[in-house]
């Protein structure tokens, strides 16, 4: 006989002892996964940077929701997340770090304004909660990241006044609720395709104004009813425009040979 006694457990405290350590390796899978994760990748994102002002108060020993500045974080006193950041205006130079795309939770990400310099990450794809993006005014460059259909919450979109190249990926135009599309002062060639009539139901401002854009214009533009605002200035546009329905502003067409009616 074994020398060594074994206590054994009733059957129904077994299954509890089996699901107890089911649920606590499971919380030791999750629990990397929560402010912890936000904080490293806003260090990523601040090691990106080369130059910010005295007054960007990151204290690396306290949590980003205790007044890092521009950091909004979610008020669920048990799930706190990052789910906005506001650098605008700041004067920051640098590039824009790939562990951005780590900040699962961000809904708004405010860089416009700034200096900065570098190609858009493929990583900022990987933020399906984000309802607003503006990198506008910096001297971003090189094209968009494929995939930006993933950003099915995507909102407002706001990349003018960059140095941005390539074609105008066609799945931006399938973004079913994007309210807000400036594209405007970049170096974005090719055409507008049919498929911008996916918006017709939610764009109220489309900027695309100040590009090497060329080509007919779709009559599919005709169907953005919701239309408040319009630039398609500074292109390479030619033919005629369906009849547009801007309720509020229409901002010009330069250089094509046309002349936009308005219904």
């Amino acid at each position: 006989m074994d020398s060594h006694c074994h206590t054994l457990l009733p059957p129904q405290l077994s299954i509890l002892a089996l699901l107890l350590c089911i649920f606590l390796s499971v919380e030791s899978a999750i629990i990397p996964s929560n402010i912890a994760t936000d904080k490293e990748a806003l260090i990523s994102v601040k090691e990106a940077l080369l130059i910010v002002p005295p007054s960007f108060s990151w204290n690396l020993n306290s949590s980003p929701c205790s007044n890092w500045t521009g950091v909004v974080c979610s008020k669920h006193a048990q799930s706190h997340r990052v789910v906005g950041l506001d650098l605008s205006d700041l004067g920051l130079t640098g590039s824009i770090s790939p562990h951005i795309g780590n900040l699962s939770f961000l809904r708004s990400l405010q860089l416009q304004n700034n200096k900065l310099t570098g190609t858009i990450p493929t990583q900022i794809v990987n933020l399906f909660r984000l309802r607003s993006l503006n990198l506008s005014s910096n001297t971003i460059q090189g094209p968009l990241p494929s995939n930006m259909s993933h950003l099915t919450a995507l909102e407002i979109l706001d990349l003018a006044g960059n140095n941005i190249t390539g074609r105008i990926p066609d799945d931006i135009y399938s973004q079913r609720n994007l309210r807000v599309l400036n594209m405007g002062r970049n170096n974005f060639f090719g055409s507008i395709p049919s498929s911008i009539s996916n918006l017709s139901s939610t764009l109220t401002n489309l900027n695309l104004g100040t590009n090497s854009l060329s080509g007919m214009i779709p009559s599919e533009l005709g169907q953005l009813n919701n239309l408040q605002e319009l630039d398609l200035s500074g292109n390479k546009f030619t033919g005629t425009v369906a009849p547009l329905h801007i309720q509020h502003y229409f901002i010009g067409f330069v250089y094509g040979c046309f002349k936009p009616t308005m219904g």
